[in-house]
């Protein structure tokens, strides 16, 4: 089971809590938590945190998509903040835009890790098509 990372703990969390989420933030996160839904999207994010920093060509073999299909996924990622996108010459390159989305992703997998059977049997909650 992964732990958290130790600049959060989860009393801490539980106390900030509260005074995070207002309820004008909820179609933000609702967003946020859309472009993160995406199975190819998260492929391509972990991809790209994994490596530090990934080609147009390098996330196209990572997606398993066409150059289209992972373009337009690339620009939902860049559009919601969480990537940035580099041009060098004629080539670009994608890296993560923030210190916080690689912690987003290890509490994710806590999360995950934490309730693995429920998630495996819940019916609700379906990964959407890419």
């Amino acid at each position: 089971m992964r732990s958290l990372p130790s600049k959060f703990s989860k009393s801490g969390l539980l106390q900030t809590q509260a005074t995070l989420v207002q309820g004008e933030d909820i179609p933000h996160l609702s967003r946020f938590f859309a472009a993160l839904a995406d199975p190819t999207r998260l492929k391509l994010l972990v991809a790209i945190n994994s490596a530090g920093r990934l080609g147009a060509t390098e996330c196209v073999k990572a997606s398993g998509l066409s150059q289209g299909r992972t373009s337009v996924h690339l620009s939902c990622l860049a559009a919601c903040g969480l990537i940035a996108v580099e041009r060098v010459g004629r080539r670009k390159y994608y890296r993560i835009a923030s210190t916080l989305v690689p912690e987003i992703l290890c509490l994710s997998h806590v999360v995950v890790d934490e309730n693995v059977a429920t998630l495996a049997q819940c019916r609700t909650a379906q990964p959407t098509a890419s």
